[in-house]
């Protein structure tokens, strides 16, 4: 006796996908489904990762996108795809597997020499950067920026800031480093060098007047003022001294008051400015001289004498350097002459 029967063995799916298999997250993954069949024969997926924190966008689909989230410790985490495929029909499947390594994003970190002074002032910038999984901080590569512009690709940046001399205010200049490891994860640090303006002092002559006088001269308020900077200023201090640099007032934080009674005498104004940054003093100085009283007086030597006749007169008026009005009768000569 004989029987006869049949075996069908079906053809299994070959399981196959693309993925970037080193990544930096957080990131979003696109697959590319390279698994084959027989033609003809519906299939169907079924994806799947041993890592809960990651986001399949659909497990159904021949090709989902895979979200990664930021892998903030200081190693590598190696990460399982699974791909199963079916035939609908037969129900023959096959799987496939792949790691996907997420490294860690690095830290970026420096120090600086300063972060605050008066200007022109170099800072040194130490990296303290870490690319992790046991890497030499070399195997990174770095950008410094200062204030959005590239100023170094170097691993330590030293930099010379300089004060604002034209508006004397505060500069903060807006510091970056960004640091990218060998996989292309990157971190970045930002940080503010502050740089204040030095004082400044100067001395403005109000209403008019004049550093030459005649005696008695007062100096006062009415007749000299500071020129206020309030961004590079905070204490004034004033004084006076002779000729000489000798001290007449000492110093006070107004404008002092002095009379300069005697013709041919000097004063200087001294005004220092201070901040409290510690700052380089500022000094400005004015000086008042006052002239001495011109005394006319003249010599002559011919006064009388026949017709037709000329008059010798010379003039020995002091100081030098004066202006003549000669009359004659009370009438006004023209010119000025000296004789």
């Amino acid at each position: 006796d004989t029987i006869q029967d049949s075996i069908t063995i079906h053809t299994r799916p070959v399981a196959g996908f693309e993925i970037d298999t080193s990544i930096c997250g957080p990131a979003t993954v696109q697959t590319t489904n390279t698994s084959s069949w027989t033609n003809g024969l519906s299939e169907s997926y079924t994806w799947s990762t041993d890592d809960p924190t990651v986001v399949i966008s659909d497990s159904t689909l021949a090709e989902p996108t895979f979200t990664f989230l930021e892998n903030q410790t200081t190693l590598d985490q190696v990460i399982t795809i699974e791909l199963v495929v079916q035939i609908d029909v037969t129900l023959c499947t096959d799987t496939i597997t792949q790691t996907v390594t997420l490294h860690p994003t690095p830290s970026v970190n420096f120090v600086a020499s300063n972060t605050d002074s008066c200007g022109a002032l170099t800072v040194l910038f130490t990296n303290l950067s870490d690319p992790y999984n046991g890497h030499p901080q070399d195997s990174m590569s770095f950008v410094w920026m200062v204030d959005g512009d590239t100023s170094s690709t170097a691993a330590p940046f030293d930099s010379t800031f300089l004060s604002d001399s034209i508006n004397n205010t505060d500069i903060d200049y807006n510091i970056l480093l960004i640091g990218t490891t060998q996989y292309g994860c990157v971190d970045s640090l930002p940080g503010t060098i502050t740089i204040y303006p030095d004082p400044v002092a100067h001395i403005d002559t109000l209403n008019g007047n004049v550093t030459t006088n005649c005696a008695p001269f007062t100096i006062d308020n009415t007749v000299i003022d500071s020129v206020e900077y309030p961004n590079a200023n905070d204490t004034y201090s004033w004084y006076i001294t002779d000729g000489n640099y000798n001290i007449i007032l000492p110093p006070q934080a107004n404008v002092p008051i002095h009379t300069m009674n005697q013709d041919g005498d000097t004063a200087i104004v001294h005004l220092v400015v201070t901040n409290v940054h510690l700052c380089i003093n500022d000094t400005a100085t004015v000086m008042f001289i006052t002239r001495e009283d011109p005394i006319a007086s003249y010599v002559d030597t011919h006064l009388t004498d026949c017709h037709p006749f000329q008059a010798s007169i010379s003039s020995t008026s002091t100081p030098s350097g004066l202006t003549h009005y000669w009359f004659i009768d009370g009438v006004l000569q023209a010119g000025n002459p000296t004789t």
